[in-house]
């Protein structure tokens, strides 16, 4: 299938996420002089997918996600002033812009022969920096990010304010790449456009949310595009 334009999500499909998460978080306890143990950890992943599932059913929004639902999960951890480790973690989180692998050499093969456009859900200013201080802005055509549209994936709204901002967009030429079942692939299959599960930790999925591609490399989009040079 030959594919004009690439839709691409950020968060743990070209930026790695969990690293910058993770990070921010040791700081956070590093400097409040607790340990950051393996349950802390755990506990915080569970609560904070709370938080987004909620986001993403349009239940609540990012505003609300960052600024009170991270501050009570600091504050069930046990960190003594977690309002201004709320605020000192997204600075971290600003910060953190390190790259899944071969994301960029990918990226730079397929940008002379496809549009590349960013569709993310979350902070847009978290978001725009990062992209700044990885050096990824510039590869892409367009940016779209939930908390500047007002709506966020998987809502269909996020994705007509995408089609209405690109010109001659054309679904059928178009591959949403996504590293969430939920939220990326199901997005696309609501538009009746293609869709790319990044899985590089080959989950099983236990859905009926059926993607059009799955791949575990990111280089695997080369073959998937049909742009078969390498990137090293």
């Amino acid at each position: 299938m030959s594919y004009r334009d690439l839709f691409f999500d950020l968060d743990d499909t070209i930026l790695d996420f969990d690293m910058a998460e993770a990070n921010a978080l040791i700081r956070i306890f590093a400097e409040e002089h607790l340990p950051l143990t393996g349950d802390n950890y755990r506990t915080y992943q569970q609560l904070n997918q709370i938080l987004w599932q909620k986001y993403q059913d349009n239940l609540i929004s990012s505003e609300v996600v960052f600024n009170e639902g991270i501050t009570k999960v600091f504050a069930s951890l046990g960190l003594p002033h977690p309002e201004e480790d709320k605020e000192k973690f997204r600075t971290y989180l600003d910060g953190g812009h390190d790259l899944i692998p071969h994301a960029k050499e990918t990226l730079e093969v397929l940008k002379p022969d496809h549009r590349l456009f960013a569709v993310t859900n979350g902070n847009p200013t978290t978001q725009r920096q990062r992209l700044t201080d990885s050096g990824l802005t510039n590869l892409f055509d367009g940016i779209f990010i939930s908390g500047e549209l007002g709506e966020q994936k998987p809502n269909p709204a996020f994705y007509e304010a995408v089609r209405m901002s690109v010109s001659d967009y054309n679904g059928s030429e178009a591959l949403y790449i996504g590293d969430s079942l939920s939220a990326d692939i199901v997005g696309a299959i609501r538009i009746g456009s293609d869709s790319a599960w990044f899985n590089p930790r080959h989950l099983p999925n236990r859905t009926v949310i059926t993607p059009t591609y799955i791949f575990s490399d990111v280089r695997d989009l080369l073959t998937i595009t049909g742009n078969y040079g390498a990137a090293d």
